[in-house]
């Protein structure tokens, strides 16, 4: 006896029944995921001495069988029994594919038998090419001893047979071989629904291949949609004589498949009988026919709201849902204000697609009217139908919804949707309720009082629904604040440009999505309080798009993901976490969840985070359980709150908090149990980071992490590999972390790798954890310290290291003789080595532990023995805040935090060394780079110290200007090599290495790519002009190279005498403009020009004298500038060093 298991069938069954068992009964099982070999099954009885197999459920509580769906074909069986007694009663047979000899039920007994089925559904069953049994039950019986096979009320439909053995039916096959002796023989089926089992088979549904006499009744039955290659319902093989065997064993049965129905074969007699129509099935067309309309299929009726009444709801099967089929590919019709007494279901009558899927109805209305369908009262089911909008001379019809139900609080009304799509135009205007909008509609609302809300098909069938980014606050399917019933939609897929697929506002009835496909830039929002499951979903992009939506989000209320995945195999490009909830959440669940792939750059939001970013309040409990993150990389530029999976934020509500005193506290819990990380990178924290800077000490976070694995994570520019864990105020504890029995491997960061108890979170557990840095390559400034425990005082508040961290274990490379590493801040010594002796071995052993590890030892105790890497590059690598100059840090590759470093280059080892990008003091991998100091204030300026291009803190260096526009062009202020805003000094050109050198294009002082001004040296005012050595075209120290001044309105005429013309100088410039006959006492003679005869005349040697006062002039400045350079440093330097 097998009472209520569940079990999962790999390669060689689940149940054998062998040897001498007698009897086996299986009560309220499930069989599920079954993956069967060949000769195994679910429930194999390999025996005749177990005379009973027993398979049973109940009406509430069904047994249930089923495979992996249509793409993974079963060789195997679900039942495989030679039991000469087999009942199976409410027993599901569901969702699978077989090949060869396998189906779901397989018979072969050479006893007297008894077979009887009762309550059973076989559906959505097929064999592939290569199957050679019926998809639902293969028997090969005794008719030596005699059987009876009984099936009532059972369902056999969607069930396909693509084998190519002809004796075969699609859905069943009953065999027996021939014998003359007398033996009761009987094969019945009463009240069975039969309907849409197509294949290769000689007949749709049953097939009966008896060489004896055997008496046969199907009673009560309906058959439709079968289809097979000699007749569409039932072929019967048989000795019996046509009094035995003819109508009257069919008569209160009913078919509305194609004909011929039936065909029996008695010896070479065939006879062919067809059924009547079903009175509980009505067809629909608007074909014209002479004959009167009877609803059949070969006189369908021509409106639906003329055929539900007339619906016959007392004629056997009972069971059989009540239906009308649409045999048009296209239907107009709208049904307003109507109510359904009976259940009713409408669906599509049309044939199957050359895939063997059923073709849908596209239904629309080109009646004036609001609604396609509005009902007020009773239960609908809608099946294989496409809704459409459609546009009549510029209006479209319907004016609102596709369908609008509305109910009072007395009535028990449902609603399914099977395999349908809802399309839209985009329907803008005054719109009210909407049960089912997509594809540009506001709303899908499910509101009021409802028995039973479903949207659901089938695997492979899957219902569509989508909208677009018309209004960005529409949603797919909305639950309202007022629904008060248990909503379900299930396989589904979902199509959102941009908004929302779901939103969830109930607060009394949870909503569960289950088996969706949710494709776009869409979101999954809960904002009531009431239960929002997602289970067995996906949530994907479209293909080359990027979302800056969460797929989930959650605002308050209760959140469960159960067996979804986010992202794919290709990169999912996230502007905000998957998954975001609020510190209003209480129950947060994961389970089974796959985050792949995420890579987001998030620029909203405190926290980031490409898998979830959890706040957590003081009703919040949180459980991640078996769920995996690879690849979750998040890129954000704030580095200092960027995490690769998940991120968790402590914070409160203080309408709450300041009720409580200050001896109440409230512990909220997160709990981490046997997840996976795998190469999840973030600026703070490769997998999980914390963290906690309320200012409130009553709210605690209990964080545990128990049987996770950490692989890959980090990289040399993450803070912590693995997992960070802090509070970030002064003197608080925030709670409590709890990090034991995992695994860490090769996890890198710059403060440590594995795991950092930041300040102010007391580290409760650290125990059984086991790292290995073995496939690590020796980088250089590598940080892999396992454990950095941040405050000594709350470790030993927890018991001590040796207490906490117990039972730590590192794997040791012998090749690269690397260690383990366990630092307490403000020690040095490493607690790794001797904690992991004692983990192996008796604590004897292991000697005395390093200074630091015993209780209440303060830092000043213990000798601190500096690193013995004296590598400068590695002293020198730092972690920038916001507010840290680029001096003292340099720009960062990635995720660089501040706002300069977007601008300024990020230097490689060939980066020119420019006013673009100036050398760094730390990080600088350019050689020319390394050889700068790092100046003081009293640090001299020489050719090894020159001035800093920024922030040098010598006086000296300080004189040099940064002009503006109205700068003179003078000895401190010499034109800049690049972006000098003064017009005097833009002629000088940025040169290619194909530029000539010109007296508008000379070479540069550094960095000349012309291989012209390679060869050209710096000079010093020694230096001999030559043909190496020839003037600069500015600040050239040497005499002979400089050129006449450039003066301004206030330059002094020592400094530059008057220019001849143009000179804006007012003491330079002419008083007068002489005439013919002006004196020469009034206005002197010019030197050329002058009208006056006297002043032509004037001599030679007058003029020279002139010119050599006017030298003297210019020549006594020089020489007080040659005074002024032995005071202090050379214009020439200094212009250099502004030039570097």
């Amino acid at each position: 006896l097998f009472k209520k298991g569940s079990f999962k069938g790999d390669r060689n069954g689940c149940i054998v029944c062998c040897g001498t068992v007698t009897q086996c009964t299986i009560d309220e099982c499930e069989f599920i995921e079954n993956k069967f070999n060949v000769g195994s099954a679910a429930v194999l009885i390999t025996t005749p001495t177990c005379i009973q197999m027993i398979i049973k459920g109940t009406a509430s509580k069904r047994t249930t069988i089923s495979g992996l769906g249509t793409k993974n074909p079963i060789k195997g069986n679900f039942i495989k029994t030679v039991s000469s007694k087999i009942s199976i009663s409410y027993t599901d047979f569901i969702d699978s594919t077989f090949s060869g000899l396998g189906n779901a039920v397989k018979i072969d007994d050479q006893q007297a038998s008894e077979i009887s089925l009762i309550w059973c559904n076989f559906t959505k069953l097929g064999t592939n090419s290569g199957g050679q049994l019926s998809s639902c039950i293969h028997s090969m019986l005794s008719s030596e001893n005699g059987f009876l096979f009984n099936a009532e009320y059972c369902i056999f439909s969607d069930c396909r047979y693509s084998g190519l053995s002809q004796v075969s039916g699609n859905a069943i096959t009953i065999q027996s071989q021939s014998s003359d002796r007398s033996a009761v023989r009987q094969v019945k089926f009463s009240e069975c629904i039969i309907t849409n089992n197509r294949g290769n088979g000689y007949c749709g549904a049953v097939l009966i291949d008896s060489l004896t006499k055997c008496t046969i009744n199907f009673i009560g039955s309906f058959f439709n949609e079968n289809n097979g290659t000699e007749v569409n319902d039932i072929w019967i093989r048989s000795t019996n004589s046509l009094s035995e065997l003819n109508i009257s064993n069919f008569n209160t049965s009913f078919s509305d498949c194609l004909q011929p129905h039936i065909v029996t074969i008695n010896d070479q007699l065939e006879s062919t009988y067809n059924l009547n129509h079903f009175p509980g099935v009505i067809f629909v067309s608007n074909k014209i026919i002479i004959e009167t309309r009877d609803g059949s299929r070969d006189k369908p009726n021509q409106r639906i709201l003329d055929s539900f009444p007339k619906l016959d709801y007392q004629t056997k099967p009972i069971q059989m849902p009540r239906t009308i089929y649409v045999i048009e590919e296209i239907w107009d019709e709208y049904l307003y204000g109507v109510s359904f007494t009976n259940p009713l279901v409408i669906k599509s009558g049309l044939a199957d697609d050359s895939n063997g899927i059923k073709r849908k109805v596209t239904w629309i209305t080109t009646s004036s009217s609001n609604v396609i369908i509005y009902y007020n009262k009773g239960d609908l089911t809608l099946e294989n139908i496409q809704f459409n909008f459609t546009n009549v001379s510029n209006s479209f019809r319907p004016f609102h919804e596709h369908i609008w139900i509305v109910t009072s609080g007395s009535n028990n009304s449902s609603f399914t949707a099977i395999s349908c799509i809802f399309n839209g135009l985009g329907i803008y205007g005054q719109i009210f309720h909407y049960l089912i909008g997509a594809y540009n509609l506001k709303f899908m609302v499910v509101k009021d009082f409802w028995k039973l809300v479903e949207i659901k098909s089938i695997q492979g069938l899957e219902t569509q629904m989508r909208r677009s980014s018309g209004d960005i606050n529409g949603a797919i399917i909305t639950l309202t604040l007022d629904s008060i019933t248990p909503s379900t939609v299930q396989y589904v897929i979902m199509i959102v440009d941009y908004g929302f697929f779901v939103i969830q506002q109930s607060n009394k009835e949870q909503l569960t999505l289950s088996n969706i496909e949710f494709i776009g830039a869409g979101t999954v929002k809960q904002e009531g309080l009431a239960l929002l499951s997602i289970e067995y979903s996906s949530f994907k992009l479209s293909n080359n798009m990027s979302t800056i939506l969460s797929f989930v989000q959650a605002i308050r209320g209760q959140l469960e993901i159960n067996s979804c995945s986010f992202g794919t195999s290709l990169e999912t490009q996230l502007g905000s976490p998957a998954i975001q909830t609020s510190s209003q959440c209480t129950n947060i669940k994961f389970t089974q969840a796959i985050f792949y792939n995420l890579h987001s750059i998030i620029t909203n939001g405190e926290q980031k985070a490409s898998g979830a970013v959890i706040e957590m309040g003081e009703k919040t409990e949180v459980e991640f359980t078996d769920c995996t993150f690879i690849h979750c990389i998040d890129s954000s530029s704030d580095i200092q709150h960027s995490t690769g999976a998940v991120c968790i934020i402590l914070k409160s509500s203080d309408s709450l908090i300041h009720q409580l005193s200050d001896e109440q506290t409230i512990q909220s819990t997160i709990s981490f149990n046997q997840c996976q990380f795998t190469g999840c990178i973030g600026g703070s924290s490769g997998a999980i980071q914390s963290i906690s800077n309320q200012s409130l000490l009553n709210l605690r976070l209990n964080i545990i992490i128990d049987k996770c694995s950490f692989n890959n994570c980090g990289n040399n520019y993450s803070i912590v590999g693995a997992c960070w864990f802090n509070g970030e105020s002064v003197n608080n504890n925030y709670g409590e972390a709890s990090i034991t029995n995992n695994q860490f491997r090769n996890c890198i960061g710059i403060k440590a790798g594995g795991i950092l108890f930041g300040e102010n979170m007391q580290p409760i557990n650290a125990r059984n954890n086991t790292f290995s840095n073995i496939s690590i390559e020796l980088t250089k400034c590598l940080v892999t310290i396992d454990i950095f425990f941040s405050s000594k005082e709350f470790l030993d508040q927890a018991g001590g290291i040796v207490q906490v961290a117990q039972g730590y274990k590192y794997e040791q490379n012998q090749q690269q003789n690397t260690i383990g590493e366990i630092k307490i801040k403000g020690f040095s010594s490493n607690f790794a080595p001797y904690l992991d002796c004692v983990s192996r071995n008796e604590e004897e052993q292991c000697g005395q532990i390093p200074c630091g590890g015993e209780l209440n030892l303060k830092p000043e105790q213990c000798e601190y023995i500096e690193d013995e890497d004296n590598d400068q590059e590695c002293k020198q690598k730092c972690v920038p805040s916001l507010n840290t100059p680029i001096s003292e840090c340099g720009c960062l590759p990635e995720n660089d935090p501040r706002i300069a470093c977007k601008q300024v280059c990020i230097p490689t080892k060939d980066s020119l060394i420019n006013e673009l990008c100036p050398c760094f003091l730390i990080g600088d991998p350019r050689e020319a780079c390394k050889t700068i100091s790092i100046p003081t204030e009293d640090t001299p300026v020489t050719v090894d110290n020159p001035c800093l291009a920024h922030n040098d803190p010598r006086e000296a260096c300080k004189t040099i200007s940064v002009p503006t526009e109205d700068t003179p062009v003078t000895v401190d202020n010499p034109c800049l090599a690049y972006n000098d805003p003064r017009e005097a000094c833009k002629t000088i050109s940025i040169p290619t290495p194909d530029t000539p050198v010109t007296v508008d294009n000379p070479c540069l002082a550094h960095n000349d790519p012309r291989e012209a001004c390679k060869t050209i040296s710096i000079p010093t005012e020694d230096t001999p002009v030559t043909v190496d050595n020839p003037c600069l075209a500015y600040n050239d120290p040497r005499d002979v190279c400089q050129k006449a001044c450039i003066p301004l309105a206030d330059t002094p005429i020592n400094v530059c005498g008057c220019l001849e013309i143009n000179d804006p100088r007012s003491q330079c410039q002419k008083s007068c403009v002489p005439k013919a006959n002006t004196p020469i006492n009034e206005c002197c003679c010019f030197d050329i020009d002058d009208p006056r005869d006297e002043c032509k005349g004037k001599t030679q040697s007058g003029l020279d004298d002139e010119k050599q006062q006017d030298q003297s002039e210019i020549d006594n400045p020089k020489q007080q500038q040659e005074e002024a350079k032995k005071e202090g440093l050379s214009s020439g330097f200094i212009a250099l060093i502004v030039i570097s």
